[in-house]
């Protein structure tokens, strides 16, 4: 099992993972040494464990990876915005028939995602056939997310639990390509083709 880069400023969160992130081990003996023969003046070559956990430390490769995106983060996350943006001038001009998915308050997300809410019922299709055709176009949506509380194991534990906020979005929406490459006349192309689809 492979990790990630966690950050916090909580000092006590902060020491637990430490702990955590590599199977639970510590240098040095335990307070009481339960190690026998360990000899004087080598005990920090000597671990123990008094949590047990997994690895999830990265590997070199993938650390200096990271160190060099980190580097382009405010690049990536502005572009993001800004093909965002884009989405949603050109899509709020059809709301409420069709209503991008927005930030509330005072944040600021790293969008990796550009979902749309659409009524396709309003537009007489479905979402599969709008999926299907854009997919013809070279143009690959997806869903996000199925309701966990339909996932199998959960239907198995709570049976009778519903949640029909969380099915009404479902039912509705649809995520829009956008990651680095993109460019805003490939958004321009992308809402051409999907209010192509909904609108024949």
């Amino acid at each position: 099992m492979r990790g990630g880069a966690v950050t916090t400023n909580d000092e006590l969160l902060s020491e637990r993972l430490r702990l955590l992130r590599n199977h639970g081990m510590q240098r040095g003996l335990p307070e009481k040494n339960s190690v026998e023969g360990a000899p004087v003046g080598f005990e920090k070559l000597f671990y123990h464990i008094d949590e047990p956990s997994l690895n999830f430390r990265l590997s070199d490769i993938s650390c200096a990876l990271g160190i060099s995106q980190l580097q382009k983060l405010n690049r990536f996350l502005d572009k993001r915005e800004l093909l965002k943006k884009r989405y949603e001038s050109i899509l709020d001009t059809y709301n409420p028939y069709i209503i991008p998915v927005k930030c509330r308050g005072q944040v600021s997300p790293a969008w990796h995602l550009s979902p749309v809410q659409i009524d396709y019922v309003h537009f007489g299709t479905t979402r599969d056939r709008v999926m299907s055709t854009l997919a013809e176009l070279g143009i690959y949506t997806q869903v996000h997310y199925y309701p966990v509380h339909k996932q199998p194991y959960y239907r198995r534990e709570c049976s009778k639990t519903e949640l029909p906020g969380a099915q009404a979005y479902y039912a509705k929406t649809l995520s829009l390509p956008l990651h680095y490459a993109l460019d805003i006349t490939d958004v321009d192309y992308i809402c051409e083709k999907l209010l192509g689809c909904l609108m024949r």
